[in-house]
């Protein structure tokens, strides 16, 4: 038998035998015969290339924590409680003062529903007569004896106290254990008490009535109108403003026109309420529109006085007669009117 030694086949882990000494007689393989491959062994790694080590920074030290800043108890709490008891003792009274808040709540919740509480609120907002609130309030003619009705009339016609109407109806209709109520005369009085009551009981209750109507809302525009002749008069007034020693600022249309609309605004908001008929009212309107208009025309009035006042230095300094009726030049250090205004800022009138 002879191996026969193929490169294929050795390559493939193989051997091949032969019957016989002729090679080339194929008819005389006996055996083919598999064997493993040897085992490829991995190569050895490359060694890598030890390049020198640079020297490691040195690690600094770690820092020590900081010491926390000390507590300012004072300007936390107060002057009075800068010490760590004190507040202590302050923290340990928030229970107790939430429960004193707490009930404090609760009390004006109370007062605010109470009846009489928001009825007297409400008769101050319509603008009524506080002083008449409790006459309405109480007087409740269904509830009321016939001496209440007519000392609640003597009240309302006559202004008395409740002690003085109380004690004039006692001696007038005789009313108490001190009288003799066999007595006839005593016995008319007491009749007479009926009679008034009666009456008293009517005038209470159209009192009340008119007295819970709706009162008249004023009418704001209705004030505009009635001041248009005086508001035209204050317009006129702020066509020529003089400042100082005879100069005169002339005022524009535009100006003039919303000094008037600002008038207009003013008395025709809720709430202000102005007589004509009043010379005070009739001043702070004049006011008013003056204030209004140097407010809103603050620069072009001090950019136009200092026009003038150069003017008038060139004439002097050019020694030129000036011509008659030629403004001065105000002297040094003296005020003006419009140096009240300089505080104002433009724009808010």
């Amino acid at each position: 038998m002879t191996q026969i030694v193929d490169p294929i086949a050795q390559s493939l882990g193989l051997t091949v035998e032969r019957l016989g000494d002729n090679p080339a007689d194929t008819a005389t393989v006996r055996e083919i015969r598999f064997e493993q491959p040897a085992q490829l062994q991995p190569s050895a790694p490359a060694e890598p290339v030890q390049t020198p080590a640079e020297p490691a920074a040195p690690v600094a030290a770690a820092a020590e924590p900081a010491a926390p800043a000390p507590v300012d108890l004072k300007s936390i709490f107060g002057e009075e409680y800068g010490e760590v008891d004190k507040v202590k003792t302050l923290l340990g009274e928030v229970p107790t003062l939430r429960e004193k808040i707490a009930d404090y709540e609760k009390t004006v919740k109370a007062v605010e529903e109470d009846p009489y509480i928001k009825s007297r609120l409400s008769w101050r907002q319509e603008g009524r007569d506080d002083s008449l609130h409790d006459l309405v309030y109480y007087s409740n003619p269904e509830k009321m004896s016939p001496e209440q009705k007519v000392a609640l009339k003597l009240q309302i016609e006559n202004g008395l106290t409740p002690a003085e109407a109380q004690q004039y109806v006692n001696f007038t209709y005789k009313v108490g254990e001190d009288f003799d109520a066999e007595d006839p005369a005593v016995v008319h009085a007491r009749m007479q008490l009926k009679i008034d009551g009666t009456s008293a009981d009517k005038f209470i209750n159209q009192w009340r009535e008119q007295q819970q109507q709706p009162l008249p809302r004023y009418d704001y525009a209705e004030q505009v109108q009635t001041w248009t002749p005086q508001i035209d008069k204050s317009i006129e007034g702020l066509r020529s403003i003089e400042l100082i020693d005879g100069i005169k600022f002339s005022g524009d249309e535009q100006g003039l026109a919303d000094v008037r609309q600002h008038l207009a605004t003013v008395l025709g908001t809720e709430g202000v309420q102005m007589d004509m008929s009043n010379p005070q009212d009739v001043q702070a309107l004049q006011s008013m529109a003056r204030d209004h208009y140097i407010a809103r025309n603050f620069e072009k009035i001090v950019t136009y006085m200092r026009n003038e006042w150069e003017k008038a230095q060139q004439l002097q300094r050019s020694n030129v007669p000036q011509p008659a009726g030629t403004q001065q030049a105000p002297p040094a250090g003296k005020s003006s009117e419009v140096d009240l205004y300089k505080a104002i800022a433009g724009g808010r009138f």
